[in-house]
């Protein structure tokens, strides 16, 4: 299980900072945040200041709050995840909020539940919590439908809340690491990803000659998929060089990097060597889909269903960051 984390109706994945407007729309609401501590978000630029905290807990810990996007129509209808109590731990919370116009849906059980499996079979948790107030009825049924069971009343937030808590079940058997073809996808290298907007994909002709074109992608289920997409292009998409070089040659490298001009103790680099082919299964395209149009919300208006689509299966990573932690 990667990002997107998929269910029946719903994609959830990590925020980025392009999601502050809509988002925002939700959080501004009082009735949804009414029983949220640090109330509603009044801006959007609140909103992005909050997403940065997110992105850095995400960064740091491999889990936050993340974004809820809804499949049928590719809105963002909420947030879900799990983060550090308080922000500081060491007890691990289950959370959740949906807009108002969403709720009576299950989204909430929905999302919960998958994001509760991550935690125990991505993240190796063992126990996971989950906080409300006492009269928050909605909230605690959500726990509830989850398996979450009643420990008592403790403080959190400055405030008294009810506590609930769920054990990692038996049989569950955490993996560290994804994979696929022969790589070994960390969690680091996940989260490295999620947070980079685009990268370079490099492909050869039978001739030896290169070919290297920037790309948008999105990685499901450790392989990366890359659309081609309504960007002005001359002639048949399936001429293309990048999808005539792969057909006579499937091994690709793709790299993405983090560039910053005035801090270079930020600067890291990622690069995911494998072999690509089209994506001809119905079902494996409309899920590559969805999660490309959670991910980039030019896409929603594309029509990308008859353009190629492009599956990447890594056989090797290798990176390097000035912090070490790639």
């Amino acid at each position: 299980m990667s990002f997107p984390i998929e269910t029946e109706r719903l994609l959830i994945r990590p925020f980025t900072l392009d999601d502050a407007e809509e988002i925002q729309a939700i959080w501004r609401d009082p009735e949804t945040m009414r029983w949220i501590p640090s109330g509603p978000v009044a801006t959007v630029e609140a909103a992005r200041r909050r997403i940065e905290r997110f992105v850095a807990h995400q960064a740091e810990h491999g889990f936050s709050l993340w974004a809820v996007r809804e499949k049928a129509t590719g809105r963002i209808v909420g947030d879900c995840g799990l983060v550090l109590v308080e922000l500081k731990g060491p007890e691990v919370e289950l959370a959740y909020r949906f807009g108002r116009e969403f709720w009576g849906r299950g989204y909430a059980t929905e999302a919960a539940g998958a994001c509760l499996r991550y935690g125990f079979e991505r993240l190796g948790l063992a126990r996971i919590i989950a906080i409300t107030s006492p009269e928050h009825v909605a909230s605690r049924r959500v726990m509830e439908k989850n398996g979450l069971a009643l420990v008592g009343t403790e403080s959190y937030y400055d405030r008294e809340m009810v506590k609930y808590a769920v054990d990692r079940p038996n049989g569950v058997t955490p993996h560290p690491t994804l994979r696929a073809g022969e790589a070994e996808i960390s969690p680091e290298h996940i989260a490295f990803l999620e947070r980079q907007r685009s990268g370079r994909l490099a492909t050869v002709d039978p001739r030896g000659q290169p070919h290297a074109v920037p790309i948008c992608y999105a990685l499901l289920d450790g392989v990366v998929y890359t659309p081609i997409d309504e960007k002005p292009k001359t002639g048949d998409p399936r001429e293309l060089r990048r999808i005539r070089n792969i057909l006579a040659n499937p091994k690709v490298c793709l790299v993405v990097d983090h560039y910053e001009d005035e801090d270079w103790s930020h600067l890291a680099w990622l690069q995911v060597r494998g072999e690509a082919s089209l994506v001809e299964d119905a079902a494996e395209r409309a899920r590559a889909l969805a999660a490309l149009r959670a991910r980039y919300r030019q896409y929603r208006t594309m029509a990308l269903e008859e353009l190629p689509l492009l599956r990447i299966t890594p056989t090797r990573l290798v990176g390097w960051s000035w912090s070490g932690e790639i």
